[in-house]
């Protein structure tokens, strides 16, 4: 029997496998201390009630830890502490109401958003009375909040934070939220962990945006463009892909080739960036594709990962990447300040060796604008192709110049012997085996 219980700090929803939200079926919602769902094939309706009031506990922390759990939101605003998911399961949110649903995670601090104090031994240890993980994803688990309101398309589903916190999300889990992040005053969310962090809502909170850890993905139409200031850590990625121009510049902390942040994607970043360290890398596309730039750049110093997976293609962001500004490119820095990483793809976009390699002349246009480059100097670049691979080994050399307004990276073969070179080589091989016979007759 699968039972819901609210009468411990924890709350543990540990369900059979049920419909995904929004498809037909019997809707249970909890109205008691204990719920039972019989069936197999079901929908679990959050309620508000159970933890939103003013006395000492009301506020929990929710641990999912059935096989697939998919849930409707019911009431407009669902509230809870902090939400995980340890199990390696997949699980989905989704909205049905009448009004804008919600889900709340964190509290205000304030008498009337009490939070409940932890004994359940399964309660992950960095969740809990006075935590700032406000939602934590480990063990290839996975969580998406939908911002679909199956009652209106007018009143999507949104998640609010109720204080600044973190999306802790490890090694090998995913959450995504197309819902919105919206905010309770001005909190911050800072991304730590090692997993993927999906944020596809237009979010309207108005704190910062910290990429600490793992992989921060900003997609569909989704923006962080209210937020007051947006930082990747070193060890950590931004991927911006958004349809929606990035207009709060993002600021890259790396350390050198070894402790990157990195600033990737196929969007528009619509505002001057500083990069003054070689561990401010960028990577354009999702392997391959086009990192744009609108305003003029100045750059001390960054790392370029520029990868190609036809090297026989003619096409910037489909056989090979590109940073593309609509404006111009000041570098300013001296020598070792520029690296580039040339990368080899399969043709299925995955680290190996490059189809249709031919040791033939070929040069792509890594990096275009529209105004022209000043300050460059190969001698400030240095190129690493030791993850460039072919069938065949490569035996000619790259090389990296300036070709009127753009950088333009180009493999040189081993130039073949030419007739005058091998005719010689011949007359010379001839007249030293006379010789020699000359010498032996003497």
């Amino acid at each position: 029997m699968d039972t819901f219980s609210a009468s411990a700090a924890l709350i543990a929803l540990s369900f059979a496998a049920l419909t995904l939200p929004g498809m037909a079926g019997t809707i249970n919602t909890f109205t008691g201390a204990t719920d039972n769902l019989t069936g197999t094939n079901e929908n679990y309706s959050l309620n508000s009630a159970p933890i939103n009031g003013t006395a000492a506990g009301s506020y929990k922390d929710l641990l999912f830890t059935g096989p697939q759990l998919n849930l409707l939101q019911t009431n407009t605003n669902f509230h809870t502490e902090s939400i995980s998911v340890t199990n390696g399961s997949s699980y989905g949110i989704a909205g049905q109401a009448t009004n804008a649903p919600t889900i709340r995670v964190g509290s205000t601090g304030s008498s009337s958003e009490v939070i409940a104090a932890f004994t359940n031994a399964n309660v992950p240890s960095n969740v809990g009375t006075g935590s700032q993980d406000l939602i934590f994803l480990s063990g290839n688990s996975n969580l998406s909040i939908s911002a679909t309101n199956n009652n209106t398309t007018t009143l999507p589903m949104t998640v609010q934070l109720r204080q600044s916190g973190n999306f802790n999300i490890q090694s090998g889990s995913t959450l995504t939220l197309d819902a919105a992040v919206r905010q309770n005053g001005t909190q911050s969310l800072t991304i730590t962990g090692a997993g993927l962090t999906n944020l596809n809502g237009v979010n309207t909170y108005t704190g910062s945006t910290t990429v600490n850890g793992g992989t921060l993905v900003i997609g569909g139409s989704g923006s962080i463009n209210n937020s007051s200031a947006v930082t990747v850590a070193a060890g950590a990625q931004l991927i911006y892909s958004s349809s929606t121009a990035l207009t709060k510049a993002p600021v890259l902390n790396g350390s050198g080739p070894s402790s990157r942040a990195i600033l990737s994607g196929s969007g528009v970043i619509n505002t001057a960036i500083t990069l003054d360290n070689v561990g401010d890398t960028l990577a354009p596309g999702n392997s391959p594709g086009i990192l744009s730039f609108t305003p003029a750049q100045t750059w001390a110093a960054f790392t370029l990962d520029w990868e190609v997976n036809n090297f026989t293609g003619t096409t910037a962001g489909t056989d090979f990447d590109q940073v593309s500004l609509a404006s111009s490119l000041n570098l300013t820095g001296g020598s070792a300040s520029y690296l580039l990483n040339v990368l080899s793809l399969t043709g299925f976009n995955t680290a190996g060796a490059v189809p249709n390699f031919a040791e033939t002349s070929q040069s792509w246009t890594v990096l275009s604008t529209a105004a022209g480059v000043t300050g460059f100097d190969a001698a400030n670049w240095t190129l690493n192709t030791g993850t460039f691979t072919s069938a065949n080994a490569a035996t000619g050399t790259f090389s990296l110049a300036q070709s009127g307004n753009n950088l333009v990276l180009s493999y040189n073969p081993v130039p073949e012997p030419t007739g005058t070179a091998c005719l010689a080589a011949t007359c010379a091989m001839f007249l030293a085996r006379r010789k020699r016979s000359a010498s032996a007759q003497a």
